[in-house]
């Protein structure tokens, strides 16, 4: 028989033994799915064999339109995480950015950068508040230390010159 030629000989036969699944045979140029199983006798002999083919052709093609509607969905879904890991950074990446930066020159005293809330009313806009309350303490920390350094300068003068007029009163 022609369209038996284009089975495995092999399995088929190997099917007198056992149930065979082959999952692809084509006939006459069309897909089909093929199981050969054993026919036995009254005594559990195998005496042939029975080979059905199912046109898988509608499958086949359905199988084909979920792979590319998976593709599309795999392609919106890495597009819209691209979008959202963008959207992320600007929101929170960047402005903890520039938070990390402005901290990083308070803590070797440069005071220089003025660094101004962007009215935000999430834990962004809460770390900026607390951000610009720690850079006016810190400068009023820094003219308090300058303002000591000042006055005890000055009582040391004091000291020295009250000091040295009660040992010139002491030699006259």
């Amino acid at each position: 028989n022609p369209r038996l030629s284009a089975f495995d000989i092999g399995r088929v036969a190997d099917a007198i033994k056992e149930t065979r699944i082959l999952n692809r045979v084509f006939l006459d140029g069309v897909p089909h799915a093929v199981i050969a199983s054993p026919v036995l006798d009254f005594s559990r002999r195998a005496i042939g064999i029975s080979i059905k083919a199912i046109d898988r052709s509608d499958f086949d093609r359905t199988l084909r339109r979920a792979w590319q509607v998976s593709g599309v969905l795999a392609a919106i879904v890495l597009l819209l995480s691209l979008i959202a890991v963008w959207i992320i950074n600007v929101t929170v990446g960047r402005p903890l950015s520039r938070m990390t930066g402005v901290m990083q020159r308070l803590s070797i005293g440069d005071l220089s950068l003025d660094y101004e809330p962007t009215g935000r009313r999430d834990e962004i806009g809460d770390l900026e508040k607390v951000l610009q309350r720690f850079r006016r303490t810190t400068a009023r920390n820094k003219e308090m230390t300058a303002e000591q350094k000042e006055m005890v300068a000055r009582q040391s003068d004091m000291l020295t010159q009250r000091s040295e007029e009660h040992t010139s009163e002491l030699q006259s």
